[in-house]
C-alpha cells in the first residue's frame, strides 16, 4: 500500500513540474512565431531560419525560467521589478546582437513603428 502511495504522489508530482515546463515552452514557441510574424510581415525574405528559432527559444525558455524564480524569491516589488527588467534586457540584446541579422533587425524595428504608429491613430 505504502508503495503504491508513494508512486502515486511522484507521479503527482512530476505531471505538475511537466505541465508548468510545457507551459513555459508553449509560451517561448508563441513569442518566437510572433516576432517572427513580425518580421516577415514586414520583409518576408527576412523570415526567421530553424537555427535561429532555436535560439530565440531557448532564450525565451530561459528568460520565462527566471522571471519565475524571481517571482518566488522574496525580493521586494522594486527589487523584482529591477531584476526582471534586466533579464528582459539581456534577452533582448542577445536576439538582436547573436541571433538576428541587420535585415532582420531592421524590419523588427519598421514594424514596431508601424505598429505603434497605428496605436496612436486609434
Amino acid at each position: 500500500m505504502r508503495i503504491l502511495f508513494t508512486f502515486l504522489v511522484l507521479t503527482f508530482v512530476s505531471t505538475i513540474g511537466f505541465s508548468q515546463t510545457s507551459k513555459m515552452e508553449e509560451k517561448a514557441k508563441a513569442k518566437v512565431e510572433q516576432l517572427n510574424q513580425l518580421i516577415s510581415g514586414e520583409n518576408p525574405e527576412a523570415a526567421l531560419t530553424d537555427d535561429q528559432k532555436a535560439k530565440i527559444f531557448d532564450l525565451y525558455l530561459q528568460r520565462f525560467v527566471d522571471i519565475k524564480k524571481i517571482n518566488k524569491s522574496d525580493l521586494s516589488d522594486e527589487e523584482k521589478k529591477a531584476q526582471k527588467k534586466a533579464i528582459y534586457r539581456k534577452v533582448g540584446k542577445t536576439i538582436n546582437k547573436e541571433v538576428l541579422t541587420k535585415e532582420q533587425i531592421i524590419a523588427k524595428k519598421n514594424a514596431r513603428k508601424k505598429k505603434k504608429e497605428n496605436k496612436n491613430k486609434n
